[in-house]
């Protein structure tokens, strides 16, 4: 009893501490201290590119929520990048001299200069800013003339084009100087190229360096033994100071170097993920960077959330605006952490330096005056409840308005507190901001519009370039790496196509590597996208063109793509359509006329990609690394040109967002998350809880997560429940199938997905995730039989074994545990035989390898003499090739290259699709079943036509009866 009655008041202590504490604030103005250098947001990094696509009024709508004066976020600071068209972050911001000829015709491209010239009709008095992330090809070296005018021409472009002058520029690469030798060369090119250039056209920018990432304190060191330069620098900034560890070169800056009275900036800070947290974290860190460093500026990054799904770094912004095809966009909470200081405080005004400090937790304070008047404001970030007396000397009021953000409720201005003897009381809640002030004029701004409901992006999906002024960005699309702009055709094509025209790269300009695709690429679509086919009509003028899809979660992961040269040569390539080691396949078009224009085509159904050119299929692997992504195309860096894109699905099944109108989820929270199906999911774990999705058709799937604190869901249809699935998992799966239903009779249904109170032992909740639906109204397939391992029936031989256990009868025993090895010193040109008792016609194999040993390989036929079916590279543990069907009793696996001595687990072969009946003959039973198909069937889909469909046109013709015939003299050959 007495070890109860201790712990409640131990808990009533803690409760009494938390709720009573008590802080004061003296507002003081004899205690002046810094300027305040406002507070702002970048655009950069290819993060703001799909808001210009945004129909009126919605995208008025967005710009006023950010720049309009005491409406939003009221932004005081505006950092825009020089763009280089080439990768700097999110996508590539396309140059204004792509060539050396455009410096002295300079080109509004991309959307910052208009950007620039939206915050300025709304807010004249807006502070702007520039940086770069990389250069273009032409330069001859960083610090050089060659920068200098660069920047100048953009500054011409802004000032003359768009009405724009700039006050602040950060002349070097961000993020990348780091030692003291590259400082020092920054600073003397500064001094002795920068500015005299800047000066002769009529500009004095202020100057901020370093703006770097943990190295930026550095200049510090080179302005002690160079103290001719310390002029120069207006202001020195770093990048997420508050987040870094303390021994970070670029944490806080020590007391020596806020003694020197340098401006010193948080140049770049982050906008957060959407988040609550996102926006107390504004607050907190900003009082907190004055408080311990005299850090007077912060500018998070990025203004918007408005880059593609599927890149490096994307839900960082105040608002989401990355769907203008539905025009739906989301205001984040971090645009009421912004308002708190920029609708209460202006750029000049001076910081009061008692009136700044700590109260509990990580609560904080910072207090700021107008030296021009009695005006001042004090911003609250109070974690724990607080009690907060305001002592005020040297400045007056009668009274004080008060403005406070929790997570339920945003920037509601509460009731004035009066102030008594030059003193009042504020008393704060948990985890909320506040602002305290004599200003006026302040208002929580909305939207003048409805905000649009959320669409997935639109399938099918078409562009023909022809509705665009020449030089345009398309829309919906995300450049990556190079630009694509509208141009004239080439190649005797009338209208317009859209043309990469960045001519070369020079790596040494670029930005981190690690965010650079290897050649130009674009892309659009969503990264949930799973069976379907891209078009394109392509033209060749030099190097390379190529279409993909199935992309991965970052630029640099391309997916599957289709790659071709002017030559004819093509290969397919996974993630990576540079890399000798991701080639899946590869061969060469004879004939091929690279001066005319051809079409593309790559097409994905469950684990199958097929290639075509010119409507003739190319190649047809199996590979099931990843089964959905966005589409990309893209091109080496000339000047190619694409035309007739055209995405359509294929199968049977429609995805249906969570957030659709057909879907019910009352009383489940959502959360965003960019590898989800529509970049979000909704959840819950009380049991009982319910969400259903109506639909007309024959069947449905369910799409969430498997995760460790996975729930069981019982599956309804109706009033009934039909199944269940655990959705426990020790390694988290998403956006996974969790249930399919598909032999429903055709009508109108509703299924439904219930917490049940059942969990699996292992589940720490009874968490559901549901992330997406899918519907048909296609009847579910007939498929024939799986084709038969035709290896099977052959006797193996091999050029050499390891000894016992180790012969060539173990690569075709049907078991993946056991194989053959060659013998020792038996390397390349080693191989492996398997004779038939009769003909067999094949056209696909498949080899199960033993620890990546090989590097290329044949798979050959005997027809009076060895002849190659198929060549390959790498295995990389499975491969599957897919070639024109050839017919032998001989068939060998020969292996032209490897590491070490190879070993092979399993060799499959496999008759080619042609072989309507599975028994490995090209025959008339073949063709009855074709006609069978043809005649008598309705068959206007893949899965309603399956094998028979032999020209992937989705019908059962006499295109398909050539294909046989094709197929069958080839092999007879």
């Amino acid at each position: 009893m007495i070890k109860h009655i201790s712990a409640a008041a131990a808990s009533l202590l803690v409760f009494l501490s938390v709720s009573l504490t008590a802080a004061t604030v003296n507002v003081n103005s004899s205690s002046e201290g810094r300027t305040f250098d406002g507070m702002g947001a970048w655009s950069s990094g290819g993060n703001s590119r799909l808001l210009i696509d945004y129909e009126e009024p919605c995208r008025s709508d967005i710009l006023d929520m950010l720049f309009k004066p005491n409406f939003g976020a009221s932004l005081q600071h505006f950092r825009v990048e020089i763009g280089s068209s080439f990768n700097s972050t999110s996508g590539a911001e396309p140059s204004h001299a792509i060539t050396r000829d455009e410096l002295n015709d300079p080109v509004s491209r991309g959307y910052e200069f208009w950007l620039m010239k939206e915050a300025q009709d709304r807010n004249p008095n807006i502070v702007f800013d520039c940086m770069l992330f990389a250069f273009p090809y032409w330069f001859t070296e960083q610090f050089s003339q060659d920068t200098a005018d660069y920047i100048t021409a953009f500054l011409d472009e802004a000032k003359n084009e768009w009405g724009v002058e700039l006050d602040w520029i950060t002349p070097t690469k961000t993020e990348t100087i780091r030692t003291y030798e590259e400082i020092e060369e920054n600073l003397e090119w500064c001094k002795n190229t920068f500015i005299p250039t800047m000066n002769r056209n009529s500009y004095d920018l202020n100057i901020l360096l370093l703006d770097g990432g943990w190295w930026a304190w550095r200049i510090f060191e080179v302005f002690e033994s160079h103290p001719e330069y310390e002029s120069i620098v207006d202001a020195c900034g770093g990048h997420n100071i508050d987040q870094k560890p303390p021994h970070a070169p670029c944490s806080y800056p020590p007391k020596e170097i806020i003694d020197t009275g340098k401006k010193l900036w948080s140049s770049g800070d982050t906008a957060g993920h959407g988040s609550w947290g996102a926006a107390t974290g504004i607050v907190e860190r900003m009082n907190r960077l004055y408080i311990k460093g005299r850090i007077t500026n912060m500018q998070v990054w990025n203004v918007v959330d408005g880059c593609a799904e599927g890149v490096n770094w994307t839900k960082s912004g105040l608002i989401k605006a990355d769907q203008p095809w539905s025009n739906h966009y989301e205001i984040y909470p971090a645009v009421w952490g912004v308002a708190h200081y920029t609708q209460f405080t202006e750029v000049g005004w001076k910081y009061l330096n008692d009136a700044c400090g700590y109260l509990s937790g990580s609560g904080n304070y910072a207090t700021l005056k107008d030296p021009d008047s009695d005006n001042w404001s004090t911003i609250i970030y109070s974690e724990n409840p607080e009690t907060i007396k305001f002592n005020l000397t040297g400045v007056s009021a009668d009274t004080v308005h008060v403005w406070r953000t929790t997570s339920s409720s945003y920037f509601v201005k509460l009731e004035d507190i009066k102030v008594t003897g030059s003193s009042f009381t504020l008393n704060t809640t948990a985890d909320a901001m506040y602002s305290i002030t004599t200003t006026a004029g302040q208002q929580k701004g909305q939207p003048a519009h409805e905000v649009p409901s959320y669409e997935t992006f639109p399938m099918p999906y078409s562009e023909d370039f022809e509705n665009y002024e020449i030089g345009a960005t398309a829309k919906y699309l995300s450049d990556m790496q190079g630009t694509f702009e509208t141009a004239e055709c080439k190649g005797d094509r009338e209208g317009l196509c859209l043309e990469q025209i960045v001519p070369e790269v020079n790596e040494t300009y670029l930005w981190w590597p690690q965010v650079n695709p290897s050649a130009a690429m674009s892309l659009f679509g969503e990264m949930s996208w799973r069976d379907y086919e891209l078009n394109a009509d392509i033209y060749i003028e030099d190097g390379f063109v190529y279409i993909g899809g199935r992309k991965g979660d970052h630029q640099v992961k391309s997916g599957y793509c289709f790659v071709i040269n002017k030559q004819g040569d093509w290969k397919i390539t996974y993630d990576d359509v540079a890399a000798d080691e991701s080639v899946i396949e590869s061969g060469s078009v004879s004939g091929f006329d690279g001066s005319k224009w051809h079409n593309l085509k790559i097409r994905f159904i469950n684990d199958e990609i097929r290639t075509y050119l010119d409507s003739k299929k190319i190649c047809e692997i199996e590979d099931s690394r990843r089964k959905a992504g966005q589409c990309c195309f893209g091109s080496s860096f000339d000047l190619n040109q694409f035309d007739n894109l055209i995405v359509k699905p294929i199968g049977r099944w429609s995805m249906v967002d969570e957030k659709a109108s057909s879907v019910y989820s009352w009383g489940w929270n959502s959360f965003n998350n960019s590898e989800l199906f529509g970049g979000s999911a909704v959840y819950n774990d009380q049991i009982g809880e319910m969400m259903s999705f109506s639909f007309l058709g024959q069947g449905f799937r369910i799409f969430g997560s498997k995760r460790t604190d996975g729930g069981i869901a019982d599956i309804y249809l109706g009033q009934q429940k039909i199944d269940s699935v655990d959705c426990y998992n020790p390694d988290r799966e998403m956006h996974t199938l969790l249930y399919v239903s598909d032999d429903l009779s055709f009508g109108y249904h509703n299924a439904g997905v219930l917490v049940s109170e059942q969990k699996n032992p292992s589940s720490s909740s009874n968490m559901l995730v549901i992330d997406a639906f899918a519907k048909t109204e296609i009847p579910k397939p007939v498929r024939p039989e799986p084709k038969l391992n035709l290896a099977l029936g052959a006797v193996a031989s091999a050029s050499s074994s390891w000894g016992v256990g180790y012969g060539a009868e173990e690569v075709n025993d049907g078991d993946s545990q056991s194989r053959w090895n060659s013998g020792v010193g038996d390397v390349s040109n080693s191989w492996l035989l398997f004779e038939f008792p009769e003909k067999i016609t094949f056209g696909k194999t498949v080899i199960k390898e033993f620890r990546e040993r090989i590097v290329s390989y044949k798979i050959q036929y005997y027809n009076n003499g060895w002849k190659d079916a198929f060549t390959g590279g790498y295995i990389n543990s499975e491969k599957t090739d897919i070639f024109e069907p050839v017919s032998s009793d001989k068939v060998r696996l020969l292996f032209t290259s490897a590491e070490t001595v190879p070993s092979i687990y399993e060799f499959e072969i496999y008759a080619p699709q042609a072989d309507l009946d599975n028994d490995g003959q090209l025959n008339l039973d073949d063709l009855e079943f074709l006609a069978a198909k043809w005649l008598r069937d309705v068959c206007s889909t893949y899965y309603d036509c399956y094998n028979a469909d032999l020209n992937s046109d989705e019908t059962v013709n006499f295109q398909d009866f050539a294909e046989f015939e094709k197929a069958k003299l080839k092999a007879e050959l």
